[in-house]
């Protein structure tokens, strides 16, 4: 149960509206834990909101007071991002892996089937669920993502080359301490690494869980830099479009018109086609912002996010 969990406290959520109250809870997992800040009232049509890479739970800190106090979302931190614990020593991540972590969150809340709200690589997270674990997935909500990103066949051993060189370079980095700034200057780093996605006020929200102070006052990104190794395997568009055809379940996708395009459009058009031909009711909305819209421009996609989510909410493909 969530008032049984490690670390619970309550917390005023976002911008600083009391409305939205959440819990900050550690699920056990064979490694550690996973961390979640679980917003509003325990009911039967839970949702879990997945973050972005490198990103954390915080990222949803400005949308879910915009969205009705009746939704029942828990954020979850992925392993080695936020305060979620990182993996043993030794070990690699790879973003499927997620889809046995969500599992394990299901099973720990007793949960046969619930929504998913996930920006960035938490859509594709979500997805990929939806995909291969169609009887538990509700309804999904993809925030500027519309697919996994495509290896073709012929560049799929220089990228696991590239995987190897990079594990081992990040090995002897993990041995030494991480580079730490002053306050502003870590948020200033955050803010140039995201390439304008973000501003810093939203920088300072991902800071909440992302970084870390030490004893000489200076501030760490916490996250597990062995995220920044390339998958060490990966995936065709064709492969890609076979997953998709199983995501059968209502879809809202929302893409924000100044986020980035990672591959082709006739790509994204080609499994915008796949998932209005196979979803339960798609909807395909393009909204003002970056790729953080949900963070810096939460006002943009609440609304649409909220009629979704909503359990009395129907959904039907959408005509666009």
């Amino acid at each position: 149960m969530v008032g049984d969990s490690n670390g619970c406290e309550d917390g005023a959520g976002g911008n600083g509206d009391n409305s939205a109250q959440f819990k900050e809870i550690n699920i056990p997992v064979p490694w550690g834990h996973l961390a979640a800040k679980v917003w509003g009232s325990k009911n039967d049509s839970p949702i879990l909101a997945l973050h972005g890479w490198q990103d954390n739970a915080g990222t949803f800190d400005k949308l879910i007071p915009m969205l009705s106090p009746d939704l029942y979302i828990v954020c979850l931190d992925f392993s080695g991002h936020g305060f979620s614990s990182h993996l043993p020593p030794g070990m690699m991540y790879h973003y499927w892996d997620n889809i046995i972590h969500v599992k394990l969150v299901a099973e720990y809340f007793g949960w046969n089937r619930f929504s998913i709200l996930g920006h960035s690589l938490g859509g594709i997270v979500g997805s990929m669920v939806a995909s291969t674990l169609p009887d538990i997935v509700e309804k999904l909500v993809m925030i500027d993502i519309v697919k996994a990103m495509s290896v073709p066949a012929k560049q799929q051993p220089s990228r696991t080359a590239k995987a190897v060189e990079g594990y081992i370079h990040v090995l002897k980095k993990l041995e030494q301490s991480p580079p730490s700034y002053a306050y502003e200057a870590a948020r200033e780093r955050l803010v140039k690494a995201n390439n304008g996605s973000i501003n810093n006020e939203a920088a300072e929200v991902l800071m909440r869980r992302g970084a870390t102070q030490n004893e000489e006052g200076g501030y760490f990104f916490s996250r597990d830099i062995r995220h920044v190794i390339p998958s060490i395997s990966g995936y065709t568009a064709d492969q890609h479009a076979e997953y998709a055809k199983k995501l059968t379940c209502p879809l809202l996708l929302l893409k924000a018109k100044n986020g980035p395009l990672y591959e082709d459009k006739a790509i994204y058009d080609e499994f915008i086609n796949i998932y209005r031909q196979h979803s339960q009711g798609f909807e395909y909305v393009e909204v003002e912002g970056t790729h953080h819209v949900h963070l810096v421009n939460p006002e943009n996609v609440a609304q649409q996010i909220n009629q979704f989510l909503l359990p009395s909410a129907t959904n039907v493909p959408s005509s666009e």
